[in-house]
């Protein structure tokens, strides 16, 4: 290890341990909500599902950017050895399944009361699997009649996933049977990973025929389909629930608000350059998205700018956000990379049209019309680098890593353990019996690096290196990290942090 306490495990093919076909299907008469329209989001028993950012709601905890609506509270440091910079991060191969062809979409990790955990992810091949988390056994396996980019998401019993033929499949998340197949009128691809309205059990998601779908899929039938004013959709349009609006972005530099009750257009944003990132929906109000001209940008819920923060590259990454107990100000000064280059822009609302990122000072802030409650965004950048900033877009810490950064980081909270390299389980029922816990984030870059940054300082505590590129973005639960990989293979690393 060096200075960083970098750790670098190859993971050759050729040694890989493949998935096996298994029959690991979900009980019988699992008491569970399909999530009908009119009644109000509810599963029971108690079901965890994890993709890209975060979320927690009614007793489900989604960690989605792609399907997230207001972010979680972080675990935050209570370890001393992470206060003292103190820890290292060691990696240990679990599982590798090949899917024929690059995965570039983000695995979907479910977990539901009596019934393992489950992976679900497809690939550039059209395979679609479902893998058990712990072991790596394929539970099923669904051949689609295209590539597959989008990301899978949960709604109630199904599993609801973009591909390539134009097509938003509705799988069985149990069997991998085909419930329905809806094709968008063009047939133009859907990348797009859907999202779900919980209220309602309605499935959003774009496609690039330039418009927004909403879909009941119990019911089999179109809700919404609205015209986005120019450009496909390629990002993932994203949930705020508390408002009941949605925001998708566009390839035109566009992010539109939607009313989700009504199917309306309520405002549109302009950028200057495509949107790849996804947005990302902010507690109080908002939204946050990357852009391709270098910029990150925070809307509020009326469409205004409040603020943006321009990065020395593309932004194709989305922000993953987090609420910390008490936000890192503190932080040694030696954890933190040089802030000197940052520059912020923080503007007032107005009663004018939403205009383009201004082209004025960028080192002058301007004092803003309001304030929303605390939190942290992390995004990467082409730049090479990853960010973290606080809720009016002041840098907190910025960390070069090793290649361009594409997909979305991901938090989540790590227990040391100085005997051996298994994570010790949480006891989050009683906050009293917790163990000493460190709140870390996973990136990936695009050449396959996988980083483990210590989230409120972003000092580096280890790192792997994949076998291809990476534009999956990745999990991290219960000390076990997925994600997808362009040799073909969806992997699975424990990842576990011990003293030096």
């Amino acid at each position: 290890t060096d200075g960083e306490h970098n750790v670098t495990v190859p993971f050759p093919p050729s040694s890989a341990k493949r998935g096996t076909e298994g029959d690991m299907r979900g009980k019988e008469g699992d008491n569970m909500d399909v999530f009908p329209s009119a009644k109000r989001f509810h599963i029971a028993p108690p079901l965890l599902s994890w993709c890209r950012g975060a979320r927690l709601r009614d007793g489900v905890h989604l960690l989605a950017g792609v399907q997230g609506e207001s972010p979680r509270e972080a675990e935050w440091e209570t370890c001393p050895l992470a206060l003292q910079g103190g820890l290292r991060c060691v990696f240990g191969h679990r599982w590798a399944v090949d899917t024929g062809k690059c995965v570039d979409a983000s695995p979907l990790v479910v977990c539901q009361e009596g019934t393992p955990p489950a992976v679900y992810c497809g690939s550039h091949s059209g395979m679609f699997v479902s893998v058990a988390l712990h072991s790596g056994e394929v539970r099923w396996r669904r051949r689609l009649s295209d590539r597959v980019e989008s990301s899978a998401c949960l709604c109630g019993e199904f599993i609801c996933v973009g591909c390539y033929d134009g097509c938003l499949y509705v799988l069985n998340r149990h069997d991998g049977d085909i419930h329905w197949c809806f094709q968008v009128p063009s047939r133009d691809p859907v990348k797009s990973s859907p999202a779900v309205d919980p209220d309602k059990g309605w499935v959003w998601f774009g496609s690039h025929d330039q418009h927004l779908y909403c879909l009941d899929v119990l019911g089999k039938k179109v809700v919404f389909r609205l015209h986005l004013g120019g450009g496909s959709c390629f990002s993932s349009p994203c949930v705020a629930i508390g408002n009941r609006i949605l925001y998708a972005a566009t390839l035109a530099g566009a992010v539109v608000a939607v009313g989700m009750d009504v199917g309306v257009v309520l405002w549109r944003f302009e950028c200057p350059k495509p949107i790849f990132s996804s947005p990302c929906a902010l507690p109080g109000g908002g939204v946050a998205f990357g852009c391709v001209d270098g910029s990150v940008y925070v809307i509020d819920k009326e469409g205004h700018m409040v603020c943006s923060y321009l990065t020395s590259g593309p932004v194709f990454s989305s922000c993953c956000c987090v609420i910390p107990p008490v936000l890192p100000g503190n932080c040694n000064a030696s954890h933190v990379t040089e802030l000197c280059d940052h520059q912020v822009t923080m503007m007032a609302p107005t009663n004018s049209s939403h205009g383009l990122h201004p082209n004025g000072d960028l080192d002058t802030p301007h004092t803003a019309a309001t304030f929303s409650p605390p939190y942290l965004l992390y995004c990467g950048s082409h730049d090479k680098c990853v960010y973290c900033w606080d809720n009016q877009l002041q840098l907190v810490w910025k960390r070069e890593v090793a290649s361009e950064v594409y997909s979305i980081p991901f938090q989540a909270a790590l227990v040391p353990d100085s005997t051996d390299h298994t994570p010790v389980a949480m006891d989050n029922s009683n906050p009293s019996l917790l163990p000493h816990r460190v709140s870390c984030l996973c990136v990936c870059t695009v050449l396959g690096q996988v980083f483990i940054l210590q989230a409120a300082s972003g000092v580096i505590l280890g790192h792997m290196e994949l076998p291809g590129q990476v534009y999956s973005s990745p999990v991290l639960v219960d000390g076990l990290l997925v994600v997808g990989c362009r040799d073909n293979n969806l992997y699975c690393m424990s990842v576990a942090l011990c003293s030096n």
